[in-house]
């Protein structure tokens, strides 16, 4: 990807399909990722999103307004290459994740995390086989072999652009049980956003927002919804 303010060299892009895949072309040549390969993907509807950003740039180059380039960037240049490393990564927040560690007060806060996170919990229970432990507090508590073994063959199942998102959102949410549940359509971006943010929420409502913070929460919510388009668009 390019810096921030780079000046716009280019007056077209476009998609060329080769060999089952779609590239990304500027004034017909191809885009290349950070690491140096062709910017290709095995979806259409993908590439022609991409080709848009693309398109949809101004007289200077702005990085952040191309979120969908970055994903499939991400998913070339580390994703794909580095899948066993990216699984055990998303492995390590399952050990810590965020749904399995309820506050032990005030009341009000823990019937709602109950209500809002255990649902998450059942549902990889029973779909995944991976039952997972809860505790009130911070300290650490184990998660089972057995069920890190089930969540690791979910993640064995998935396709390059689903790892891709999958890796984006547990990192966002701090909660591989949430990225597995937007991936499969359990629940979308905006439900996602609302679980990471019950805790913050709570506290706005007795201690009121401010603007930092705010902004804050409009960037991981678009990052999420970012995500999960990229794993929609990415997929056959």
């Amino acid at each position: 990807m390019y810096h921030s303010g780079t000046q716009k060299f280019y007056k077209k892009s476009s998609v060329e399909s080769a060999d089952g895949s779609f590239s990304i072309l500027l004034d017909g040549r191809s885009v290349k990722t950070p690491a140096g390969n062709t910017l290709a993907i095995a979806s259409e509807r993908l590439a022609r999103e991409i080709a848009r950003e693309w398109a949809a740039q101004q007289d200077t180059i702005e990085p952040h307004t191309m979120p969908l380039t970055a994903m499939a960037c991400t998913m070339l240049d580390r994703i794909i290459p580095k899948q066993a490393a990216i699984k055990s990564q998303l492995l390590r927040f399952a050990e810590t994740d965020l749904l399995c560690y309820r506050a032990q007060e005030p009341f009000d806060l823990t019937v709602r995390q109950h209500a809002v996170w255990q649902p998450l919990i059942d549902w990889a229970a029973e779909t995944y086989h991976a039952p997972m432990a809860v505790t009130q507090g911070i300290l650490p508590i184990s998660q089972p072999q057995s069920t890190l073994k089930s969540l690791s063959s979910a993640m064995d199942r998935l396709q390059d652009g689903e790892l891709a998102g999958l890796s984006s959102i547990t990192a966002i949410a701090g909660s591989l049980i949430i990225g597995l549940a937007v991936i499969a359509g359990r629940i979308n971006a905006e439900e996602a956003f609302t679980i990471v943010q019950l805790d913050e929420d709570f506290q706005n409502e007795r201690w009121g927002t401010v603007e930092e913070a705010t902004d804050r929460q409009r960037v991981l919510q678009r990052e999420i919804q970012s995500a999960a388009i990229f794993v929609e668009l990415a997929r056959p």
